[in-house]
């Protein structure tokens, strides 16, 4: 490994940084290292640098992000096709399509308190640390 690719400085090679999308996209280091040309050592070694661990993390965010975009495009289109299914002539199919909005619109409703609930919560925490730095301290 050369000084370039084991940068104290917290700036990556071009090759670092060409073979973080095939990590992020591959199933395994073993493939990542095909693709890149690159061995599964060196992989690993780059993995300790922590300018290269920050970008591919930072990778695999976007990736997810971009999954989640998606995945939140389809569902109109995917409560289109569950409330189609509500008027099924299958007694059986109008059942568990009933079930599965059902059970989806309560883990929303609780996803929902949760939220509220950690807001709450980290609204306290501010105010009682507000308090606790303006109070004086009692010997």
């Amino acid at each position: 490994m050369t000084n370039q690719d084991n940068s104290n400085a917290g700036t990556l090679s071009e090759k670092q940084l060409n073979a973080i999308p095939y990590i992020v996209a591959a199933r395994s280091m073993t493939e990542a290292a095909e693709q890149t040309g690159t061995s599964r050592n060196t992989l690993y070694e780059w993995q300790k640098n922590p300018a290269f661990k920050a970008e591919l993390q930072r990778q695999r965010e976007m990736v997810v992000e971009e999954a989640m975009e998606q995945l939140k495009m389809n569902v109109v289109k995917a409560i289109d096709n569950l409330g189609a299914l509500l008027d099924n002539q299958h007694p059986g199919i109008r059942r568990t399509v009933s079930l599965d909005i059902m059970t989806l619109v309560m883990k929303a409703r609780e996803q929902t308190k949760i939220t509220q609930l950690e807001r709450k919560v980290s609204d306290l925490e501010k105010k009682l640390s507000d308090r606790t730095a303006v109070q004086p301290k009692v010997k």
